[in-house]
């Protein structure tokens, strides 16, 4: 699957950060993602999930890094692209062990597009992994849909 925003070597995103299906991995990328990378992708997906239901807005794009002092998260504001690029940047730039960036995105499923939030996840160096979470507008509020998603894997964050 295609990540929007860009990654370095991709060409821009034509309006908003989304994840798109029709890029195929080999089956056994999943083997080389470490436990810790596991759980920090998972952490990030869940308290970016819990900020969309919560304030029924978009989210901030934001990083979580870890190293061995624990983690630290940076929100960074803006037009959409621009703040996930600066929190990408953010994330090389850092000394950190592993890297999360998540962003307000949408992900197509079947054709058909949903708001998603989004999280790439790495260790240093390592080809890392692509999470998401739909979500919609209802009456009584956002709400999640569904479970997460495994969109595939990543390039490094660091």
């Amino acid at each position: 699957m295609d990540v929007s925003p860009p990654l370095p070597d991709q060409a821009p995103a034509p309006e908003h950060p989304h994840v798109t299906e029709h890029v195929h991995a080999p089956a056994d990328w999943r083997a080389d993602l470490s436990p810790e990378v596991r759980t920090l992708a998972e952490i990030a997906l869940s308290h970016a999930l819990e900020i969309v239901v919560a304030s029924g807005s978009p989210m901030l794009p934001f990083t979580v890094l870890e190293d061995d002092g624990g983690r630290v998260l940076a929100r960074f504001e803006g037009e959409p692209l621009a703040a996930v690029e600066r929190a990408r940047a953010h994330a090389r730039a850092s000394a950190a062990r592993r890297a999360a960036v998540a962003w307000d995105g949408w992900l197509t499923v079947g054709g058909v597009r949903q708001d998603a939030v989004v999280v790439h996840t790495s260790d240093r160096g390592r080809p890392g992994v692509v999470v998401a979470h739909r979500y919609k507008e209802t009456l009584e509020g956002t709400v999640a849909v569904g479970r997460p998603v495994l969109v595939g894997p990543g390039d490094p964050v660091l």
